[in-house]
């Protein structure tokens, strides 16, 4: 799983947590931004900036501000010179309206080994040298304006500068453009109020977006969301279809929720052999937690083979629950 862990089913489940509303002030900036976004007027975007200089949607608007400052100097220098330099360059920038640019030094630096849609192997962002990457990635920029894959991994190496607000931005804008892994951490973002307020329905409605792009890391907060109730109204049927969803991915963190779901029961019944299961599973992939658990429940390696240490160390241990109890998701 990536970086952004914060759920935890160990938290207290009991704690009501409120969603605070968008505010109105956010909502005069996005609806300046949706009236000037695709505008080709310098002027138009310019005033947007005066009035929201850290806006949400600042950096994007700076950039076709540059774009358009571009062009312009292209229109008005002219001469055969400039015309053979250009014409030498766009072999090159035609690729830079390609939706999916090559290999950059951006993606060799700020890449997020889980992406599904990265270039290269990825760096994990503890491991990011953060002044190169950011001056990678605004290169990448400037040579393919707004490509969500370049402002993803900005994000990226901006926040491993410390800067959270400005990441979010980043984040932001290339999850408006649908890049999947740049939903999911805004998910994150809103849930834990880095850079932006704490929204956790707004976190939810994130994570509802990369899960429709295949994100599994979303799969499991979205079951979060279930389990506790953030966001959402809490159903513990739905988290654990959830975490099945993520565990059938190969995610060891959704076997090792689905051990916890089991265990503590809830609206499903509390099933231990299907805990044990699972933990193994989890155990299996290499998930810590989930093998200092089954330690602590008397089954001393993901490969035992007998719940009879189960029954001993927990009088609730209930062997009358079937898979019928479940349906489909035993």
């Amino acid at each position: 799983m990536r970086n952004f862990q914060h759920f935890s089913l160990f938290a207290t489940i009991s704690v009501a947590l409120v969603s605070p509303a968008i505010s109105q002030n956010n909502e005069a900036e996005i609806t300046f931004w949706e009236s000037v976004r695709n505008s080709q007027t310098h002027e138009e975007l310019q005033a947007y900036l005066d009035a929201y200089p850290d806006g949400e949607f600042a950096p994007l608007a700076r950039l076709r501000l540059k774009k358009l400052q571009q062009e312009n100097d292209h229109g008005e220098r002219g001469g055969a010179a400039k015309f053979q330099k250009s014409q030498a360059r766009n072999a090159s920038v035609d690729m830079a309206n390609l939706d999916d640019p090559p290999v950059h030094d951006c993606d060799v630096l700020a890449a997020d080994p889980y992406d599904l849609a990265k270039k290269a192997e990825g760096v994990d962002l503890n491991a990011i040298d953060a002044a190169s990457a950011k001056l990678a990635c605004e290169k990448a920029l400037e040579t393919y304006p707004g490509v969500a894959r370049f402002q993803f991994q900005l994000g990226r190496a901006v926040q491993k500068s410390g800067s959270y607000t400005e990441a979010a931005k980043y984040y932001r804008a290339a999850a408006e453009q649908g890049y999947g892994s740049a939903m999911y951490i805004c998910g994150t973002l809103y849930s834990d109020g880095l850079g932006v307020a704490k929204d956790h329905v707004e976190a939810v409605k994130w994570f509802r977006k990369a899960v429709s792009q295949g994100d599994a890391d979303a799969m499991i907060e979205l079951g979060m969301a279930y389990a506790l109730g953030w966001g959402v109204s809490g159903d513990d049927r739905r988290a654990v279809e959830w975490f099945r969803k993520a565990a059938a991915k190969g995610i060891k963190d959704g076997m090792f929720t689905l051990g916890q779901s089991f265990e503590r029961g809830g609206r499903i019944p509390k099933d231990y052999v299907k805990a044990i299961k699972w933990y193994r599973k989890a155990a299996e992939a290499g998930d810590t937690n989930a093998i200092a658990r089954l330690r602590q429940l008397g089954d001393s390696s993901p490969s035992a083979s007998s719940n009879k240490q189960v029954e001993k160390t927990n009088p609730q241990f209930d062997p009358e629950f079937s898979s019928e109890d479940l349906g489909k998701l035993d």
